[in-house]
């Protein structure tokens, strides 16, 4: 094959190997919308949480659970609500005025 036959590559544009962020207009040129967000913001996702707890803390959890009837997670989820409420009722109170002479 002689250097005439070979095909010409210098005018050809090096795909990236990664996707590359649209930088202009034209980077998005020949490519369909599918979906856009509604321009609010997502609520954040659920928590989900997994708590190694000591040996106290097991025994604690397993009488309070036994004594309750609630399963473990309900009873988590019991606390922190009561956890948060508390400190709601807290931040709603209004300070104690100290009394000056």
């Amino acid at each position: 094959m002689s250097t005439t036959d070979a095909p010409n590559t210098a005018h050809r544009k090096a795909e990236p190997a990664e996707p590359q962020p649209w930088l202009t207009p034209e980077d998005g040129a020949g490519w369909t919308l599918a979906a856009r967000g509604s321009g609010a913001p997502e609520p954040p996702p659920l928590i989900r949480v997994v708590v190694d707890l000591n040996a106290e803390q097991s025994a604690w959890l397993r009488e309070e659970a036994k004594r309750t009837g609630l399963d473990y997670v309900t009873l988590v989820e019991r606390l922190v609500e009561e956890k948060r409420t508390a400190e709601k009722r807290t931040a709603a109170k209004p300070a104690a005025r100290r009394r000056t002479a």
